[in-house]
């Protein structure tokens, strides 16, 4: 199976971006405020942090058929900060096994 070559390229440029110099650094000092990580646990964290944010994204634009506003994402951001200790432990649990 092969990936449809619009995917890829769509795929190609958003890493291309992703991994802008700026954009990494401002990601970086972002997490750091809120989501300190130095491990494979805080590599799952930030997975499932990204996994929550682009499947909020998603569904805003399946649902709404339009994009996600700043506003919504600084609640969705709110949300994920309350939960922390929670997606952590079930985290800490899993790598415990």
């Amino acid at each position: 199976m092969t990936m449809e070559a619009t995917i890829r390229g769509a795929i190609e440029e958003e890493i291309e971006y992703i991994t802008r110099q700026d954009i990494l650094e401002g990601n970086a000092k972002a997490f750091q405020k809120d989501f300190p990580m130095k491990s494979v646990e805080d590599l799952l964290f930030g997975f499932i942090l990204g996994h929550l944010l682009t499947s909020y994204a998603n569904l805003i634009r399946i649902a709404f058929r339009r994009e996600v506003t700043h506003d919504e994402i600084e609640k969705l951001w709110e949300l994920l900060k309350k939960r922390t200790m929670e997606i952590r432990g079930k985290i800490k649990l899993a790598l415990s096994k």
